[in-house]
């Protein structure tokens, strides 16, 4: 899925198994969907070794090449946003997406529906970009539209 603002793409690693190597050209955040151990290897560096829990948003700057290594016994999944244009400042929100920073929110979800349906975690923003985690409760109908910002809404 795509917009002029963001492509969103599915990644799943089966257990033990790896990507080929692969180029980041440009900045993204992935949530992890289900919990999770991966290594990612990036030529020439030291690897680095990750413990993912299931919803855990993460950025990372693009401008490098890696394999991402599944290290569990179950299969790897996230979603990928893939920031497309430059960026201003970032900043974490509720949780905290961006490593060493803190997030910025008073620990509330926001207040833009009833409890009784879904709850919206609003996680990452930039100038530019808002990634927010929505948690629809079974059998509810949403309406997530909102006319202040173009959006590009993804069902899992």
């Amino acid at each position: 899925l795509q917009n002029d603002y963001v492509k969103v793409y599915e990644v799943e690693v089966a257990p033990h198994e790896s990507t080929l190597l692969h180029q980041h050209d440009r900045d993204y955040v992935y949530i992890t969907i289900g919990d999770a151990q991966v290594t990612s290897a990036i030529p020439g560096r030291q690897e680095v070794h990750l413990k993912l829990a299931d919803g855990e948003a993460r950025f990372s700057r693009g401008g490098f090449a890696h394999v991402a290594r599944n290290d569990a016994d179950t299969p790897f999944r996230n979603v990928t946003i893939e920031l497309l244009r430059p960026q201003g400042e970032l900043r974490n929100l509720c949780l905290q997406v961006i490593a060493n920073e803190l997030a910025a929110c008073p620990g509330t979800p926001e207040k833009s529906a009833p409890a009784a349906t879904h709850t919206a975690w609003p996680e990452f923003k930039t100038g530019e970009t808002r990634v927010i985690l929505t948690r629809v409760k079974p059998r509810q109908k949403v309406n997530l539209r909102d006319s202040r910002w173009e959006q590009l809404i993804v069902a899992l």
